[in-house]
């Protein structure tokens, strides 16, 4: 039964997740100047996504996920030692919502 009812709670987990498609920002630069572009380099450790017109701040889980992944960008795959530039950057978040914050289960950065 114990079993049964975790399984039910992960997959209504699952079945409740969102998914937003923005840009990605820096969430202190953001905070600070909410008129100006906040492109994300590799040294962010704090992101927020910008999506159908609002802004969201990821959860810690989200932000390692999202630093990771900016550290992976494709880009790098022709020149492993290339840096990101400091340039807009895509992704696809999936989670939950609590008021402005996201609960990221998954990030993937175009």
């Amino acid at each position: 039964m114990i079993r049964f009812v975790t399984l039910f709670a992960v997959f209504s987990a699952v079945i409740l997740a969102e998914s937003w498609t923005g840009t990605l920002a820096d969430a202190k630069c953001a905070s600070e100047q909410k008129d100006a572009t906040c492109n994300p380099t590799e040294a962010t450790v704090a992101f927020v996504l910008t999506a159908n017109g609002k802004m969201y701040k990821l959860d810690d889980t989200g932000n390692k996920k999202a630093a990771a992944a900016m550290r992976n960008q494709a880009n790098r795959s022709k020149d492993p030692n290339a840096t990101a530039s400091a340039s807009p950057v895509n992704a696809v978040v999936v989670g939950t919502l609590d008021g402005d914050l996201i609960k990221v289960e998954a990030i993937v950065v175009k």
